[in-house]
């Protein structure tokens, strides 16, 4: 059926190349071969349509095609590479910023952490100040942990703990205090629970910042300071 239909187009695209029914025709056969699984010869067609016939609708939508097999593919550098051929095509850096986070994402999201890391790395790395550097830091350091490598998720986390607060800073507040707490870095994980402590918005984080802060208090040897927190935990339970 799909090659039948292949087939028409492309007679279309031969015997009526001047028509106003050639482009849409590249288009889909373009969209044919990508839901058969074909990407290679997706491309062929659809950035036919884009060098063809620039400036037209089917040019743009074939372009946002092109966008989604390549971010699917994890191959958007050389997306990136091909917009700056085209004109009509090319790309702002936050547009390029978006797009490399986006097809990381895909990898992490679909459980293929050993290819994430590699890319969230990628990602940091080339956009220290870009949208979503807290949240690939996070994933980061998910896949790390998964992978046993905690001194370096340690760092993912700290990184987002230096930027300006965002939806990914209590919890990465309260993984590097859990990290430290168990590499016995008492001090340093104390800092960060009270930091957390004072931070937090959400009533659980506070709660746990709490406990984390008191036992380091117990560990360090501030009995003081211990009661005072265990006191708070009290408190804090009563609301």
């Amino acid at each position: 059926m799909f090659f039948a239909t292949i087939l028409l187009y492309t007679e279309i695209t031969k015997n009526y190349s001047q028509s106003i029914h050639a482009k849409d025709s590249y288009a889909k056969i373009g969209m044919i071969y990508y839901n058969m699984g074909k990407e290679k010869d997706a491309l062929i067609h659809l950035k036919k349509v884009v060098e063809t016939y620039p400036g037209t609708e089917e040019a743009k939508s074939a372009l946002n095609n092109i966008k989604t097999i390549y971010i699917e593919s994890n191959n958007v550098d050389e997306f990136i590479a091909y917009t700056k051929k085209i004109p009509e095509a090319e790309i702002t850096q936050s547009e390029q910023d978006s797009i490399s986070y986006q097809a990381i994402e895909n990898l992490y999201m679909n459980g293929n952490c050993q290819k994430a890391i590699d890319g969230f790395r990628d990602y940091i790395s080339k956009y220290p100040d870009g949208a979503f550097y807290a949240s690939a830091n996070y994933y980061l350091a998910d896949c790390l942990i998964k992978d046993s490598q905690r001194q370096e998720a340690l760092q993912a986390y700290e990184n987002i703990i230096s930027k300006p607060k965002n939806e990914f800073t209590e919890k990465a507040i309260l993984k590097a205090a859990n990290l430290n707490f168990e590499n016995k870095n008492y001090e340093t994980s104390l800092k960060e629970y009270c930091l957390l402590e004072q931070i937090a918005e959400i009533s659980t984080h506070k709660l746990q910042a709490l406990l984390g802060a008191m036992e380091c208090y117990y560990l360090l040897g501030k009995f003081d300071s211990t009661i005072i927190t265990s006191n708070k935990i009290l408190s804090l339970e009563k609301i």
